[in-house]
């Protein structure tokens, strides 16, 4: 599964090519640090999973999602964040997407993604 992570903190990226290295079935195709750029790379990669950050600066989590809903290339998406789950997770998957927050153990990463991309 082609993985590509949009989020502003380099760090956070660094965490997510840690997580899933070594994992054969993940592989992190490519990441952005804002939303625009984020959707050029989703389609140049041909990603099968969009970990996407919400708050970035630019265009952020919540209008990138909604950019990509009307592509027909969009990956399947999942949203990290640090906003407590009901302030927004009615509303992630209302937009087709699933919803993980951020601090959360590298296997629920890697499950959740696996599960974004139909993989369980």
């Amino acid at each position: 599964m082609r993985v590509y992570v949009c989020d502003d903190s380099p760090e956070h990226r660094a965490l997510m090519r840690a997580v899933l290295d070594g994992v054969p079935e993940l592989e992190i195709v490519g990441e952005a640090g804002e939303g625009s750029a984020c959707l050029t790379g989703v389609s140049d990669t041909g990603a099968d999973v969009l970990v996407l950050d919400l708050r970035m600066p630019g265009m952020d989590g919540w209008e990138a999602l909604e950019r990509l809903r009307s592509r027909a290339d969009a990956p399947r998406v999942l949203v990290m964040s640090s906003s407590p789950a009901h302030e927004v997770e009615d509303r992630v998957r209302a937009a087709g997407a699933q919803f993980l927050r951020k601090g959360a153990s590298p296997d629920e990463v890697r499950d959740a993604i696996r599960r974004a991309g139909g993989g369980g």
